[in-house]
C-alpha cells in the first residue's frame, strides 16, 4: 500500500519545558489572539523574507536569527492599530513602547531570549520519537508539517536532529501560507500523487485535523482530551506496509 503519514510537531511530537514562553511574556501588552495570528501571518510564512529586518547568510540565502525575528514580530504588532476599546482591551497596553525608547530595547531582548531559549531547551513528548522510528523502520513514507518560522525550525532541527528521521518536511516559513489553509495538504498531494492513503497526525482539531480530515484524510487526533496518545498511532496505522 502506498501511503504518506504526515505528523505536526509542536505539541504532537515534542515539548519545551520552559515556565515562561515569549508569547506569555508578550500577552502582558497584546492579546495573545493578535500575537499568535501576527506570528502565523508573517513569521509562519514566506512574508518574512521581505522584512527590511532579514539578514543574509553570505551566499545569497535569507537566514534571520531569534533577534531578527522577534525585531519583525514586534515592528508589526506596534505597527497593528487596535480595534475599538472593550473591557477586555483595556486591559493592554497598546502603543506603550516607542522602538526608539529604552523599553522597546528591552522588550526586544526578552522577547528573541525566551523565543530562542524555548526551541534550545525542545524535547520528545514521552513515545513520540519511538512511535516515529518505528514507523520509519517499517518503511513508512515520513512527512514532518509544521507551521514554523525559518530560525525555529533549525534550532530544533539542531537539538532533535530531526532530519534524519524526516526526509521530508513541509515547513510553512517558505510558503505564502500555513496550516490550516486547505493549500498545506493540496500542496501535500501534488507533491505525493497516487498515493493509496494520506494520513495526518496533530494534536490541535482546527490547525492539524479538520481539514484534511474534510479532503478525505485519515486523521489521527493526539496529546488531546478527546484523542489518544501518540504511543497508539502505529496500533492505529496497522504498521508497516
Amino acid at each position: 500500500m502506498k501511503r504518506i503519514i504526515c505528523f505536526d510537531l509542536w505539541g504532537t511530537l515534542v515539548i519545551s519545558p520552559v515556565r515562561e514562553t515569549y508569547e506569555d511574556y508578550l500577552a502582558q501588552y497584546w492579546p495573545r489572539e493578535l500575537i499568535q495570528q501576527t506570528v502565523r501571518e508573517l513569521l509562519m510564512t514566506d512574508a518574512w523574507i521581505r522584512s527590511p529586518l532579514r539578514q543574509h547568510d553570505g551566499q545569497g540565502t535569507l537566514r534571520p536569527d531569534h533577534l531578527r525575528t522577534a525585531a519583525v514580530l514586534l515592528t508589526r504588532l506596534m505597527g497593528i492599530q487596535p480595534p475599538a476599546k472593550t473591557l477586555f482591551l483595556d486591559d493592554y497596553n497598546w502603543d506603550v513602547f516607542d522602538r526608539n525608547t529604552t523599553e522597546f530595547a528591552e522588550l526586544l531582548m526578552e522577547t528573541a531570549r525566551l523565543w530562542k531559549r524555548e526551541n534550545e531547551l525542545v524535547k520528545w513528548i514521552p513515545g513520540a520519537q519511538e512511535v516515529v522510528e518505528t514507523l520509519q523502520a517499517a518503511g513508512e513514507t515520513l512527512v514532518l508539517v509544521t507551521n514554523t518560522t525559518d530560525c525555529g525550525i533549525a534550532e530544533v532541527d539542531k537539538v532533535l536532529r530531526l532530519r534524519g528521521i524526516f526526509p521530508h518536511k513541509w515547513a510553512s516559513c517558505a510558503y505564502p501560507f500555513a496550516k490550516p489553509d486547505y493549500r498545506v495538504w493540496k500542496c501535500l498531494m501534488e507533491n505525493f500523487p497516487n498515493m493509496d492513503e494520506y494520513w495526518m497526525i496533530g494534536n490541535d482539531t482546527a490547525m492539524d485535523i479538520a481539514v484534511p480530515n474534510a479532503m478525505d484524510w485519515k486523521t489521527i487526533l493526539v496529546n488531546h482530551p478527546d484523542g489518544m496518545s501518540i504511543s497508539e498511532v502505529p496500533k492505529i496505522i496497522g504498521g508497516g506496509k
